[in-house]
């Protein structure tokens, strides 16, 4: 399925081009398309990018939400050691649209990436995490469902209670965000 990109209002003036970039330097086409809302807004990108150059240098040469939104993109490259560095870079940025990337990686099977989001969820805005849990149920079922399938296929023997699993563990936090925050903003 090909990727059709959607953006919130804030990522429309740079994201297409982003895209767009990133499109032209892969070698294989954009597929795969993962849909969320933020703050009522459909959001698309890409499950998955085969970009050639390395991102953190494209990142590098943009500022400010371009730059972070290269940067979370990143963590949709098709390298695990890409996409955990880029983590770094947005883990805890106070934006409503960092919110899916992070939350789609729990659902990966990276456990080293789900150790790092677990280990930032301190820092994690409430707000928008909760937000974005309470907006997007399907999201969170989705991404809980695929937690559980690499537990049970790659870590079971490591972890043997799956909500002793890294990424359930963040999951669990963040649906507990979405549970006990009364968001302002609504």
């Amino acid at each position: 399925m090909t990727y059709l990109p959607e953006f919130p209002t804030c990522l429309r003036p740079f994201g297409p081009e982003l895209i767009a970039r990133i499109s032209a330097a892969s070698a294989h086409p954009i597929l795969g398309t993962v849909r969320s809302s933020v703050r009522g807004e459909a959001f698309a990108f890409p499950r998955r990018i085969y970009c050639r150059p390395s991102l953190p240098a494209v990142a590098a040469q943009y500022a400010d939400d371009a730059r972070l939104l290269t940067q979370a993109m990143g963590t949709r490259h098709w390298d695990g050691h890409v996409r955990e560095h880029c983590l770094h870079g947005i883990l805890t940025a106070d934006r409503d649209w960092i919110a899916p990337f992070v939350v789609q990686l729990l659902g990966e099977y990276v456990v080293e990436i789900a150790e790092a989001i677990l280990a930032a969820k301190d820092r994690l805005d409430p707000s928008i995490y909760a937000a974005f849990a309470r907006e997007n149920p399907q999201f969170m079922a989705t991404t809980e469902r695929r937690a559980v399938s690499y537990w049970n296929c790659y870590f079971r023997e490591r972890y043997r209670d799956r909500e002793d699993y890294p990424a359930m563990i963040a999951l669990r936090a963040i649906q507990q965000m979405g549970a006990a925050t009364i968001d302002p903003r609504r």
